[in-house]
């Protein structure tokens, strides 16, 4: 981006998500110098949820574990461990 190009836009704090307004490219480039970028904390904060989520719905309790591995045993006993 160059100077002729700069349009007023919102930057966020990378830590706070705060907003705050580049009215100048000068502000721009000082917004930016300090960590300041152009999506806001939500984003990223709904993205790692949705991650920690999916994670969370990987992970099966013990008890449902053992019922599927005997659902499986007792479905195909060929494949069977040799218990």
């Amino acid at each position: 981006m160059n100077k002729k190009d700069f349009k007023p836009h919102k930057m966020y704090h990378p830590k706070t998500g705060e907003a705050v307004s580049a009215k100048t490219y000068e502000q721009h480039l000082s917004l930016k110098k300090k960590g300041y970028g152009h999506s806001a904390k939500k984003k990223a904060a709904k993205k790692a949820a949705k991650k920690a989520a999916k994670k969370a719905a990987k992970k099966e309790s013990y008890a449902d574990a053992v019922e599927r591995r005997l659902k499986n045993h007792n479905s195909n006993p060929a494949k069977s461990s040799g218990y």
